[in-house]
């Protein structure tokens, strides 16, 4: 329900195009893990196609602004810089990225922008980086899900303050459970 304030705002990332496809009545690209989990959960939530289908319209594939000094691009995928046009950008690279996924985004963010430029992204990060990934890219993705941080950006007039948030309960599903011989 907090979609509908105004100083909310979703990022669409990769997965929620089996949210949009689910509440269409369209067949998974997730068999593993929409399928057997996410519909189920929501489903037990009461949470109705209706209602997914809403907050999927209220999704956006990035947020740009300026504050104070500071030129800031959030997306999920992230951008190896901020392009002269956004709205040339397509959709696919705000929400997956360029390049592969092992491509070092908040790398080529720092050696491809001008100093006032900064980027906040997640998706990505088996290079294992910290919420400030380089000078000036933060990298939120802290693999919550599997027990690690929800990652938090604030941003104030002393600057970028990242906070980690460690998830102490984590799905079976998700637990980590070594190979045997």
């Amino acid at each position: 329900d907090i979609m509908y304030r105004q100083n909310v705002i979703f990022l669409e990332g990769n997965h929620e195009i089996h949210l949009w496809r689910y509440a269409n009545d369209l067949p998974s690209y997730s068999k593993k893990e929409f399928e057997r989990y996410t519909k189920k959960e929501l489903s037990e939530a009461g949470i109705s196609k209706k209602k997914v289908r809403a907050f999927y319209r209220h999704l956006r594939q990035m947020v740009y602004f300026t504050y104070s000094d500071k030129e800031i691009l959030v997306t999920h995928g992230g951008l190896p810089s901020i392009p002269f046009s956004l709205v040339k950008i397509q959709t696919e690279q705000l929400i997956k990225g360029v390049g592969d996924y092992g491509t070092d985004i908040d790398s080529l963010f720092t050696q491809y922008s001008t100093p006032h430029q900064y980027q906040i992204h997640g998706h990505r990060n088996i290079q294992h980086h910290p919420v400030q990934a380089s000078e000036r890219s933060f990298n939120l993705e802290g693999k919550v899900e599997m027990g690690g941080h929800l990652r938090v950006l604030t941003l104030d007039k002393d600057g970028f303050t990242p906070h980690e948030i460690k998830n102490y309960t984590v799905s079976p599903r998700f637990t980590f459970k070594p190979a045997t011989s």
